[in-house]
């Protein structure tokens, strides 16, 4: 029982993920699906609460709390604003969501994709981040913003650093990690194809640009894999068994 409206600074685990976690507000695109899947409108009017609740209490960079600090991360923030957008996507047409709760989502879109702006190489953030994803979104699926032209061009430059610039001649990426490591290929393929829903004009070039280095980046498992077709725990990759 998390309350009405929830209290999103209060951890009722003894693990600091939990705020992480609930901060994404998987929660919000979740609900939107059952809505969409069973016309109840009681889904939508609760997704609607949660994403209003946030934003009268939040900060856009907001992630959790820990040790009596609150943390920023551009990692929340790119996963909160895409399961936003995917949630508003069905939720829009709704005839129980408040212009209230409209605004809510409207300005979660506008201070996250400003967020990301400044996760994005020339930003004021130095911590590499895949913020992409995120800046493609926003940018495509709601051009009437009038910073959208500024959110695609912030994206561009976070693919070319996330995808090219941190990425070895043989295809590891900076990270080093064996989990990391397939993070930007669902990433990558995804905004591909937002960008070619959009009729993006340097759609063909940046396509190219994602499949070589993709396909470089898929291949490295491959070269480097054990005897018994597993991958080694490297880095930051859960201590997992079954690579």
């Amino acid at each position: 029982q998390l309350g009405d409206p929830i209290d999103w600074y209060h951890n009722p685990s003894k693990g600091f993920s939990w705020l992480l976690y609930i901060n994404q507000l998987n929660l919000v695109s979740k609900l939107a699906g059952v809505w969409r899947d069973t016309g109840d409108d009681r889904y939508a009017l609760e997704a609607g609460k949660l994403v209003l609740s946030w934003t009268r209490q939040c900060w856009r960079g907001y992630c959790y709390i820990r040790d009596g600090k609150m943390v920023n991360s551009g990692m929340e923030v790119r996963n909160r604003l895409t399961n936003c957008i995917a949630a508003y996507n069905v939720l829009r047409t709704c005839p129980v969501l408040t212009p209230e709760m409209h605004m809510a989502f409207w300005k979660l879109f506008v201070t996250h994709a400003r967020e990301l702006v400044e996760w994005s190489p020339g930003g004021t953030h130095t911590h590499p981040l895949v913020a992409y994803p995120g800046l493609f979104a926003v940018a495509v699926m709601f051009p009437e913003f009038t910073e959208s032209d500024s959110w695609m061009d912030a994206g561009m430059r976070s693919l070319r650093d996330s995808i090219v610039d941190r990425v070895t001649p043989e295809g590891a990426w900076q990270t080093h990690s064996t989990s990391y490591q397939q993070v930007p290929y669902a990433w990558s393929l995804r905004s591909l194809e937002i960008l070619r829903a959009s009729g993006a004009a340097n759609t063909k070039a940046t396509a190219a640009l994602i499949r070589a280095q993709i396909s470089k980046m898929m291949e490295l498992p491959l070269r480097t894999s054990l005897p018994n077709g597993g991958w080694p725990n490297v880095g930051d990759s859960y201590g997992r068994h079954d690579w």
